[in-house]
């Protein structure tokens, strides 16, 4: 009571600061000898001269940074889609069979409002076709991003992960660089997140690192999108709910695009609603999504991205 009454009455209008003032003090509290310019770090991820004012960020086409990660769900049915969106989901990632019809399986769905990822992989050229003329019929400005496993016409391509290691990630790319000529708008990199925290942070950062390296070195136009997906271990839900908990967080600070829980399926959605829920308090009392690339500049985090960077430059030149 005492503090809330004390802070009341505190004056909160501080000084304000220019940036000269600034640098002019920094300057004279070095240590004799120093320079402004000594204080620069270049890392291959985090080029900082030590004294930037902060600003707006250079934004690079075909990369979502982390802070407009997206709470997906992964929907087998109408009834499960209207749910996962009742309870907050923000997109819904769909595999439409050959007897699922656009309009019955997204029925009620405001496709403006939702971004929507639609795996195709087990429609033929046709039924794709009926696809996108009934989504082009029902919007022109939402996100819906089609991907296929095998490279198709307008359509990304999924890229699988096994696992977030360095042979991994290798992988992805010697695939990526493979398929760079082909004409897709780009791919979905989608892995299962795992338990080492700090090595699936890394390894987000390092193949958004190397897709940007690999647009820029060719003058490319492509986009990736990452999707991150929690699994269940099959033993104790609980437990899980709490693995969850450090999964969801490393895979939203390593810049996932796309995070998904375990399947919604029916109506029975219970424990999928709860797992949801992680990403809600991550944004609604973290505010992780404030963020973008919040631990850029973290000696360790870097350190071992940029390790890992080197790993995979020396893999793909073997």
């Amino acid at each position: 009571m005492w503090a809330f009454i004390i802070f009341a009455f505190m004056d909160t209008n501080f000084p304000h600061h220019t940036k000269e003032a600034w640098l002019e003090k920094v300057e004279n509290e070095l240590p004799e000898g120093k320079t402004l310019q000594e204080l620069a770090i270049q890392r291959p991820l985090y080029n900082h001269d030590g004294f930037s004012w902060p600003g707006p960020q250079n934004q690079v086409e075909g990369f979502l940074p982390s802070a407009e990660w997206k709470i997906t769900a992964r929907c087998h049915d109408n009834l499960s889609c209207l749910q996962a969106l009742q309870n907050g989901a923000e997109a819904l990632w769909l595999s439409p069979g050959k007897e699922d019809l656009p309009a019955d399986l997204l029925a009620g769905v405001h496709l403006d409002y939702i971004h929507t990822l639609l795996d195709f992989s087990s429609l033929n050229g046709s039924e794709m076709v009926v696809w996108e003329n009934w989504l082009n019929n029902q919007s022109t400005t939402a996100v819906i991003i089609p991907f296929n496993r095998t490279p198709i016409h307008k359509n990304i391509s999924h890229l699988s992960a096994l696992a977030s290691t360095p042979d991994d990630l290798a992988d992805v790319m010697s695939r990526m660089m493979a398929s760079e000529e082909e004409d897709t708008q780009g791919w979905l990199v989608h892995h299962d997140v795992g338990s080492d925290f700090y090595g699936e942070i890394a390894w987000l950062r390092a193949l958004r690192s190397l897709f940007l390296d690999l647009i820029d070195r060719n003058k490319g136009t492509k986009k990736m999108y990452t999707l991150a997906r929690l699994q269940p271990s099959g033993l104790d839900p609980n437990q899980d709910l709490i693995r969850f908990t450090y999964h969801s967080l490393s895979a939203v600070l390593g810049g996932a695009n796309y995070l998904a829980g375990p399947d919604w399926k029916g109506s029975e959605n219970n424990y999928s609603r709860l797992v949801q829920n992680l990403q809600h308090l991550m944004k609604q009392e973290g505010k992780l999504h404030y963020f973008q690339d919040a631990l850029a500049g973290s000696y360790f985090i870097e350190d071992i991205t940029s390790k890992l960077v080197e790993t995979t430059h020396l893999k793909l030149k073997g």
